[in-house]
């Protein structure tokens, strides 16, 4: 899949910005969407998509375009966790063990840290596309949920991509540090995946 995404977007940098920026919203949807977001690997889209960026305005169009598609994404598992909810958390209730795990969840969601937790969940292999669903099924409103999901989209694009568009640069100016961006690159995306569920791991087993 990642090479399918490389192979589109090099394609895509010599074409009008709009297309680009229309194609990576419907890349960063697909990524958010409960249960088909596994299949499309999403730190390497946005980075790729920021290494397509060779002008600031571009960079700006890309971000904003990742944000509507996280936002529409986020949407539709909003409101199939809204739906499900309920039988999701009856099945729960049969189970002790998943049942602790849910009132655990959902005391964590309604509190303080629900809103952060939410927001850093973006960034997380798989809660990409479920947190706003399991946001949904433990009662947490549209409207805080879509909040906080656009403040994570907005950091983690907006970082990403502007990583991207550098190391494009770079390898631009000099194709022959293309090995070691790429390097740098992964190993960048690695710790901040890495420490991010660290640190949620600490959070809900306090």
């Amino acid at each position: 899949m990642e090479v399918h995404i490389v192979e589109l977007f090099h394609g895509l940098a010599a074409q009008h910005p709009g297309l680009v920026a229309v194609i990576f919203a419907a890349l960063m949807m697909v990524h958010t969407t409960a249960f088909v977001g596994p299949f499309v690997p999403g730190d390497i889209t946005v980075l790729i998509a920021g290494v397509s960026i060779d002008h600031p305005a571009q960079l700006i169009s890309v971000i904003l375009a990742g944000i509507a598609g996280c936002l529409l994404g986020a949407t539709s598992g909003f409101f199939l966790g809204a739906v499900f909810g309920s039988r999701i958390k009856e099945w729960a209730a049969r189970h002790p063990r998943w049942h602790r795990a849910w009132e655990r969840t959902e005391r964590y969601l309604h509190g303080g840290g629900g809103g952060p937790l939410i927001a850093l969940a973006i960034v997380l292999p798989l809660m990409h596309c479920f947190a706003p669903f399991i946001a949904a099924a433990h009662g947490i409103s549209y409207r805080r949920v879509i909040a906080w999901w656009a403040i994570g989209a907005a950091v983690w694009i907006g970082i990403f991509a502007s990583f991207g568009a550098i190391a494009g640069g770079l390898v631009r100016s000099d194709p022959g540090a293309a090995a070691a961006v790429a390097g740098i690159v992964a190993a960048v995306v690695v710790a901040v995946v890495l420490g991010i569920h660290t640190l949620l791991q600490r959070r809900l087993a306090d």
